[in-house]
């Protein structure tokens, strides 16, 4: 993965430079908004006239950020895809250069997984995982910055709670992965099974065995709708718990 990544960076050094100056873009029109609205909120309590400049650059703050957000979005992707086509060929030219012994021992439909399968899991990873933890990370670190130069004891506060976000956050990540590992592996039983049922229709046709394959196959379509079920339970409980945090830390802030 890291010779991949690295390969993608010195074919694509000029996407790679936009994509990291993009991120910095990202996390600086970020912090412009709140910044400006906590000056007219200022503004507001010592009941002085806001002026229509104020307003507009707040808005203007606003757009910078949704676009910076979106092209970084955009180069990511095309990032992600470069890695895709060259994790891809690098199989590929390897699989030419496989023995037919090893070909014939080994099921295609797992080499056909693992081809198409594994290798979006991979571009997923590097998207929505790598990029994106280092760029929440200095968003984080930009923010807590911020906040310390207007209260220290809410920077703190946010300090002491962090780890325990963090915490809670990798309990739930790690169960989600074990669950998508194997709903990955249902999958990939699914193909392989669909592959044998064609391959020998005839022979399933002659003996008396279709309900066994039928049965067979909708364990393995029970168990990737098991698996995906805990993978929703972890996504659709992680959210309400962050929020409720969220939720105390500003009623002890108020």
């Amino acid at each position: 993965m890291i010779d991949i990544i690295w390969i993608t960076i010195k074919k694509h050094y000029i996407l790679t430079i936009c994509m990291f100056i993009m991120i910095i873009m990202t996390i600086i029109f970020n912090l412009l908004p709140p910044v400006i609205l906590g000056n007219i909120v200022d503004m507001i309590t010592h009941k002085e006239k806001i002026s229509l400049s104020i307003a507009i650059l707040y808005f203007i703050s606003i757009l910078l950020f949704a676009l910076s957000d979106c092209l970084k979005e955009l180069i990511i992707n095309i990032f992600g895809q470069n890695i895709i086509y060259n994790t891809r060929k690098m199989m590929i030219d390897k699989i030419s250069k496989l023995d037919t012994a090893y070909l014939i021992e080994n099921d295609p439909t797992i080499i056909n997984s693992i081809i198409i399968n594994d290798v979006n899991s991979l571009e997923r990873l590097f998207s929505s995982g790598i990029i994106s933890i280092i760029a929440d990370s200095f968003k984080l670190i930009s923010i807590i910055i911020v906040i310390f130069t207007k209260s220290y004891m809410l920077a703190l506060l946010l300090l002491l709670v962090s780890p325990m976000v963090f915490y809670i956050t990798i309990l739930f990540q790690n169960n989600s992965l074990k669950a998508q590992l194997q709903s990955k592996k249902a999958i990939a039983n699914c193909n392989k099974q669909i592959y044998e049922a064609i391959e020998n229709i005839q022979t399933i046709k002659l003996l008396p065995i279709k309900t066994y394959i039928k049965n067979n196959f909708a364990q393995t379509i029970n168990d990737y709708y098991d698996q995906q079920n805990k993978v929703n339970f972890y996504d659709s409980i992680y959210s309400p718990i962050i929020i409720t945090i969220n939720s105390i830390i500003v009623a002890i802030v108020m």
